[in-house]
């Protein structure tokens, strides 16, 4: 069952985003057009101040790989792949 524990800041330590920093968290299939990815893709560079968007992949990344050159051309990198593949 559910149980509480401590709250840490892992994933933005790995990442080294600020204690501050709010994360939304896709977390499932990047490459299916069905996923809504290219969505929240599309929509990453207008969030606001203080918010990026962490990717990750139910198969690790070496599956995300294609979205790289896209993620690097960005000019307003919001966007990171979880340091902690499944």
């Amino acid at each position: 069952g559910l149980r509480d524990a401590p709250r840490n800041q892992l994933l933005k330590d790995a990442l080294g985003l600020g204690d501050r920093c709010k994360v939304i968290l896709y977390m499932g299939e990047l490459g299916a057009e069905w996923s809504g990815v290219q969505r929240l893709l599309d929509g990453a560079a207008d969030l606001p101040e203080g918010w990026v968007v962490v990717l990750h992949h139910r198969y690790g990344n070496a599956h995300a790989r294609k979205l790289l050159p896209e993620l690097l051309a960005c000019e307003n990198r919001r966007v990171f792949f979880s340091p902690y593949p499944s």
